[in-house]
Parts: C-alpha cells; sequence; structure tokens
C-alpha cells in the first residue's frame, strides 16, 4: 500500500508506508531562513577567494571605510613593500607610515596627499610621480630616484635624501627643514619658496636650480654647487658656503647672505 504523508511545517507524519528520507539537501529553507543560509555561502566564497590572493611576505591592501565618504585611503602601515611594482597606481592618501619601499617602483604613480612618515624607501624610483602635498617626514631616501617628480608642498622634515636624484623636480614650497641632502643631485630643480633651514646639502648638485624665495637660513652649502642657480630673493642668512660655487648665480638685493659674505668674489 502506497504510503502518505502530512507536512504540517514541523516533523512529517507519514502512514502505511515508508518514510521519505530527509537530508541536508532535501529540507528547503524558507523566508529568512533561506536568505541567511545564501548570505553565508557568499561570504564563505568571497573569503576563500581572498585567501588565494594573499601573500606571506606582503599585506595586502586594506581600505579604510568612511560611512558617509565612502573610501577613504589606503593602508600600507608597516607593511613590506620591497621592491613592489606601484608603476601608475592610483595611491593618492594612502598611509605608507613605518612601511619599507626600498627599491620599489612608484614612477608615474599618484601618491597625492600620501603618508610616508618614517618609512624605507631607500634607492626607491618614483620618476614624474605626482606627490603634492605627502608627507615624508624622517623617511629614508637615500640614492632614490625622483627625477622630474611633482612634489610642490611636500613635507620632507628631517627626511634623508643623500645621494639622490632629483633632476628638474618640482620642489615650490616644499618643507625640507633638517633634512640631508647631502651629494644629491637637484640639477634645474624647482625649489621656489622651499624651505630648507638647517638643511644639509654638501657636495649637492643644485646647477641651474630655482631657489627664489627659498629659505636656507643656516644651512650647509659646503662645497655645494649652484652654477646657474637664480637665488632672487632667498635667504642664506648663517648659511655655512665655505668652497660652495656660485659662477652664474643669480641674485639682487633681496637676497640674504651670511655676515660678512661677498659673493661677488665667488660669482664669476
Amino acid at each position: 500500500m502506497e504510503g502518505r504523508c502530512a507536512d504540517d511545517g514541523g516533523a512529517a507524519e507519514c502512514t502505511g508506508g515508508r518514510i521519505p528520507p530527509r537530508t541536508a539537501w532535501s529540507v528547503r529553507a524558507k523566508g529568512p531562513g533561506r536568505t541567511f543560509l545564501i548570505v553565508v555561502v557568499v561570504l564563505v566564497v568571497l573569503w576563500a577567494i581572498g585567501r588565494s590572493f594573499g601573500g606571506e611576505t606582503s599585506k595586502q591592501l586594506a581600505v579604510v571605510e568612511d560611512s558617509d565618504l565612502g573610501p577613504r585611503r589606503i593602508d600600507y602601515v608597516g607593511a613590506n613593500l620591497v621592491r613592489k611594482d606601484l608603476v601608475q597606481e592610483n595611491l593618492a592618501q594612502a598611509d605608507f607610515t613605518d612601511a619599507n619601499l626600498s627599491y620599489a617602483d612608484l614612477s608615474r604613480a599618484i601618491i597625492t596627499d600620501a603618508d610616508f612618515t618614517g618609512a624605507d624607501l631607500s634607492r626607491v624610483v618614483m620618476v614624474r610621480a605626482t606627490g603634492t602635498g605627502a608627507t615624508f617626514q624622517n623617511a629614508q631616501l637615500d640614492n632614490a630616484t625622483l627625477t622630474r617628480a611633482r612634489f610642490d608642498g611636500v613635507d620632507f622634515t628631517n627626511a634623508d635624501l643623500t645621494a639622490s636624484t632629483l633632476i628638474g623636480t618640482n620642489l615650490e614650497r616644499a618643507v625640507l627643514i633638517g633634512a640631508t641632502i647631502e651629494r644629491a643631485v637637484l640639477d634645474e630643480a624647482q625649489l621656489r619658496g622651499a624651505r630648507l633651514t638647517n638643511a644639509s646639502l654638501r657636495r649637492a648638485t643644485l646647477t641651474r636650480a630655482d631657489l627664489r624665495g627659498a629659505d636656507l637660513t643656516n644651512a650647509n652649502l659646503e662645497r655645494a654647487s649652484l652654477v646657474g642657480a637664480d637665488l632672487t630673493g632667498a635667504n642664506l642668512d648663517g648659511a655655512i658656503l665655505i668652497g660652495v660655487q656660485l659662477e652664474d648665480v643669480v641674485y639682487d638685493q633681496s637676497t640674504t647672505w651670511p655676515s660678512g659674505f661677498d659673493p661677488a668674489t665667488v660669482a664669476r
């Protein structure tokens, strides 16, 4: 005799026959329960995909969300990004505090308002990068290549730029207070209105650099080359100018020199 089963929403009641087997796949979730099950499955799949793209030696990008403004910045704090290829990446407002970016390539990358405080950027390449308003306080940038990058208004306070290349780089209004820029090449760099107070530029090359209105108070320019540089309106009060090269340098009455220094005896 064929059995019949009645399902009243709870346990099934069957008479005169076999009880149909119930498995996990034969039970259909209804209403909110089904929706919850779908959400769980989707989340598990997304988690598995995320894990498959994770790296063991580098930290993944973490986007900090703002409920009203949407994605706000990329968090790379303390990340290991040695030799990372970030060419032409949009990293505006990214946080690279204390990250290791040595030998990384950020050529043509957008790093506007990004924070590199305390980061290791030794031998980094940032050719034609756009970093207006970025912060490099206490960052290590020795032997970096920053050719023709746009760094106007950037904060390099106490940064180490030893032996770096900044040919044609835009550093207008940049803050380089206490920065170490020794043996760096800044030929044709735009440093108009830059603040270089207490900076060390020993043996640096600033051929045809634009230093109009720059503040070089107490800067160390020992054996630096400023051949053809424009020092109109620059302040060099207290600067160390031992062995400095000033051939064809441009200056006027608004240029402030160290006490007792006569540029006419050097600029020939």
